[in-house]
């Protein structure tokens, strides 16, 4: 496994964003990681493994395992809500339970990621 830890990120707390990779995305995503880097306000961790994910399955979750399992690159981006919002996904997850400051600079992050990815 390769990882990376932005120096302010702490996992106890909601204050980062992951991305997620298997090895033959990693080229790809260390392009959306530079691009997440610029931004400052959004302290950014990565992680790229072997074997597709399967040794981790919970790195599996989400629509980018399908690109993997047909050999294309894929990442996923996360804020492992799954693992520490008590809300996720219950009829208690509502909008008042929402943070919106911590969208807008996802937001503004995935903008600088694409940027970094665009043909030169």
């Amino acid at each position: 496994m390769v990882g990376n830890t932005a120096p302010h990120q702490n996992p106890a707390e909601d204050n980062f964003i992951g991305i997620i990779g298997n090895w033959r995305s990693w080229r790809f995503g260390q392009a959306v990681r530079r691009g997440f880097r610029e931004n400052r306000h959004l302290p950014v961790a990565s992680l790229f493994l072997p074997l597709d994910g399967w040794i981790l399955p919970e790195t599996r979750l989400s629509d980018h395992a399908s690109f993997w399992d047909a050999g294309l690159p894929a990442v996923m981006v996360t804020d492992t809500a799954f693992f520490r919002n008590p809300n996720y996904h219950l009829p208690s997850d509502t909008i008042d339970t929402l943070d919106f400051t911590f969208m807008a600079q996802l937001v503004k992050s995935l903008e600088l990621a694409l940027l970094e990815l665009r043909p030169a």
